[in-house]
């Protein structure tokens, strides 16, 4: 009717050599990747040097700042004008808090 005990026990211990030879296996196939990263010597170059003038940056700067107040609003409310007076002077603060931070906050250290 049933195997004795003793062939039960053996089936159980083939499978599990079985199930280990399958673990090491995978263990072995498993490997570490490392990843390294090189500099080419490739200085960031500055974003102002792209500009031939100071009305240039400040419009750039003033439509990326539009950019992102069209992006949160309902398509028919978005601005398609053009720059309001407000926009600009933003596009001028915002290039003066650029300019403060180079300049001053690697003199603290």
């Amino acid at each position: 009717m049933g195997e004795p005990p003793v062939v039960k026990k053996s089936h159980r211990r083939v499978a599990e050599v079985r199930n280990i030879s399958r673990f090491r296996s995978y263990r072995e196939r498993k490997r570490k990747t490392v990843v390294s990263a090189t500099s080419s010597g490739f200085k960031l170059e500055n974003p102002f040097d792209r500009f031939s003038s100071f009305e240039k940056i400040v419009s750039v700067i003033a439509w990326i700042y539009r950019f992102f107040k069209n992006c949160k609003l309902k398509k028919e409310d978005r601005v398609k004008r053009q720059l309001r007076v407000l926009e600009r002077n933003y596009g001028e603060f915002t290039i003066s808090k650029i300019i403060q931070r180079e300049r001053f906050f690697w003199s603290r250290g």
